[in-house]
């Protein structure tokens, strides 16, 4: 720029200083056959052409840095109003835009006329006023690339947007020319990476939690699982689909089944058998199909052939999310009881029917004597006497008869019971 400053004026030096020059010998030859006021007249006619000679010259140079400038001066602001980045001119002092590119305009939706009624600050959420305006106090140093802000767009949308800003005298203002490069898909990208890190870093601390909470639970399900094997119940634990997946030693020693043989099998296949009660059976198959606790009694048979009862408890045993995991029976052998129950209720049905005798056969000839008792009080003649006495030996021998057979019948009772308690006390039990 300083070479084309002294261009102009050097170019006029050379060519006065040439003119200079050359001019007086060819006046000087000119004039040398005529007066000496012709020679005058030559010299003004070359001062007169010097000028033209020089105007016209300077003209065609001014000119031709004049469309240079032009040139260039349409070259930045092509450059300005191409430029694929959003740019304005501000006024520094008013904050006003002095001009706007095109990206400018289809970027943030106002018209051109719109943005030239605006200030930099309409563009800003309000919370970065106060930001903006020390930046612009501080320098140029605070709005430099890698200093984020927002603006917004006509339709009320936001952006992060990187800043590029220079100070610049345009139109004969102080002014500020902005450049922005919309960063908001990489700030969002960032966000989500940020956060998927984060996520990540969780799912890890939750990892490594599980691992230890399983390795917790591993533990306490092998200390449960000795425990279980140690106790005098038989426990079986069956999958959602009925299958058996693990009975404890106790079972395995009751039962005669081991682990392996009862693996993978249902129970109605090994345990079940002629005088197993079938509905029971049913009822237990509702319950573990509704996922509820069973409670009841249950025939069931040895790998021997054995019967045994049990008194079974089914729970449901559910995971984390709900699900069911498997089935845990827990059960008491009962036999014994059971045989309790039978003699006793033997007994029952016999005391019962001799009470059932007692208080009807027996009680008509007692009432027959108590009343011929009431009438001898009585005063009657000897024949009545005689008839009432009749009627008592007959009373009291239909009572002697009675009371004897009771007594034959507590006897042959008391003898079925002990002949017939193993062939019926399955059946009248199940029954």
């Amino acid at each position: 720029m300083r070479i084309r400053t002294v261009k102009i004026p050097v170019y006029f030096l050379l060519l006065g200083v040439f003119w200079a020059i050359s001019s007086d010998p060819v006046i000087t030859a000119l004039a040398s056959h005529h007066e000496f006021n012709i020679q005058d007249s030559i010299r003004g006619f070359n001062d007169l052409l010097f000028v033209i000679l020089t105007t016209i010259f300077l003209y065609f140079q001014i000119r031709r840095e004049h469309r240079k400038l032009e040139q260039s001066e349409k070259q930045y602001r092509d450059l300005f109003s191409s430029n694929p980045n959003p740019m304005w001119i501000y006024e520094v002092d008013s904050r006003k835009f002095i001009e706007v590119n095109t990206a400018a305009i289809l970027k943030y939706g106002y018209s051109r006329r719109e943005f030239l009624e605006m200030t930099i600050m309409d563009i800003r959420p309000r919370e970065e006023i106060g930001k903006l305006e020390d930046a612009i106090k501080i320098g140029e140093t605070t709005m430099s690339d890698g200093f984020l802000w927002e603006h917004r767009t006509k339709s009320g949308d936001r952006m992060v947007v990187s800043i590029t800003s220079h100070r610049i005298y345009f139109n004969n203002k102080y002014c500020s020319m902005v450049m922005v490069t919309d960063v908001t898909e990489a700030v969002n990208s960032k966000r989500k990476l940020e956060q998927s890190l984060a996520k990540e870093k969780q799912l890890n601390d939750q990892l490594a939690e599980s691992i230890s909470q399983t390795r917790k639970a591993h533990e306490e399900s092998r200390k449960m699982a000795e425990v279980i094997n140690k106790i005098n119940n038989l426990v079986i634990m069956i999958d959602p689909k009925g299958n058996i997946i693990w009975v404890n030693q106790a079972f395995s020693a009751f039962t005669g089944y081991s682990l392996e043989e009862a693996a993978g099998r249902k129970a109605s296949e090994i345990l079940f058998g002629p005088k197993t009660d079938m509905q029971t059976v049913a009822l237990i198959v509702d319950a573990l199909a509704q996922r509820r606790f069973f409670h009841g009694e249950l025939l069931n048979y040895k790998k021997n052939g054995e019967e045994y009862w049990t008194q079974m408890n089914i729970s449901p045993i559910l995971d984390p999310s709900g699900q069911l995991d498997f089935f845990i029976s827990v059960e008491t052998v009962v036999t014994e009881q059971k045989e309790k129950e039978f003699t006793l209720n033997l007994h029952y049905k016999a005391f019962r029917e001799i009470a059932w005798t007692i208080s009807h056969e027996t009680r008509r000839p007692l009432a027959s004597i108590l009343s011929l008792m009431a009438l001898l009080k009585e005063q009657l003649t000897e024949n009545e006497q005689k008839e009432l006495h009749g009627l008592l030996e007959r009373c009291s021998a239909e009572l002697d008869t009675i009371i004897v057979d009771n007594i034959r019948k507590i006897n042959a009772l008391e003898g079925s019971i002990t002949a017939g308690r193993d062939e019926d006390k399955s059946k009248q039990i199940c029954h």
